[in-house]
């Protein structure tokens, strides 16, 4: 608002106010002033008394004009003055109203830079205590899967000791179970040998003793002249 305002100069209101009474002292004069009359009607004496009336009306006329214009000239000084002390007073309301937005505007952006500053002072703690939160978060998430980890290693420790234990247990029966097998095989073994050879044996001996049968066989007695030979198959009496 400040910036489409003129101030208006004290000579310009003055020239403006002469030239306003000017104009209307020259409208007066201009009603005032006889009327002259044609040339064709007018006689030497008329121009004569004509142009003495004039000088004297004129005269008059001039006389109450400069009075009009002193009276005048009193009276616009008189609205000049109002006119200025009224410029004057708007002026310095104006220089109020100017220096009262400016401290308005400058309690409202005073304001408002600290209700931007507690606004990113709230937003700062209030990031910061998200920031806590997630950290404590992220701690005690850690925490529980450092836990859980030793649970299962725990728990993989456990069942790695079952799994030896039973694989433990499982080569002893099968190592005892191998020597078992091996001590029932050589066993089998030695018995197959053992019954061949008794089979063996045994033929041998069947041969043998039919061939004995087959063979005549020679007793000899203390007498060295007697000798006598038995048929096998010849029955020996008993006595």
């Amino acid at each position: 608002m400040a910036a489409n305002l003129r101030v208006v100069g004290i000579d310009e209101v003055t020239q403006m106010r002469k030239k306003q009474f000017e104009d209307t002292n020259l409208r007066q004069d201009i009603q005032n002033s006889p009327i002259p009359p044609s040339d064709s009607s007018m006689s030497s004496e008329n121009i004569v008394q004509y142009e003495h009336t004039n000088n004297r009306y004129g005269h008059s006329i001039n006389s109450e004009n400069n009075s009009f214009r002193e009276g005048g000239y009193m009276e616009n000084d008189k609205l000049l003055e109002q006119y200025i002390s009224k410029m004057a007073r708007d002026q310095s309301d104006l220089r109020a109203d100017i220096r009262a937005s400016e401290q308005r505007h400058l309690t409202y952006s005073q304001e408002l830079e600290k209700r931007m500053r507690e606004s990113e002072q709230r937003c700062i703690e209030k990031s910061n205590e998200i920031e806590k939160r997630m950290d404590e978060r992220m701690e005690r998430l850690s925490l529980l899967v450092e836990k859980q980890n030793d649970l299962i290693a725990q728990k993989f420790d456990k069942l790695e000791d079952m799994i030896d234990a039973k694989i433990e247990k499982l080569n002893d029966k099968i190592e005892t179970s191998a020597k078992d097998n091996q001590k029932f095989m050589w066993g089998i073994t030695f018995t197959i040998i053992g019954l061949a050879i008794a089979t063996i044996i045994g033929l041998v001996q069947i041969v043998l003793s039919v061939k004995s049968m087959s063979e005549p066989v020679t007793y000899y007695t203390n007498s060295p002249s007697v000798s006598s030979t038995i048929n096998p198959n010849t029955q020996i009496p008993q006595e």
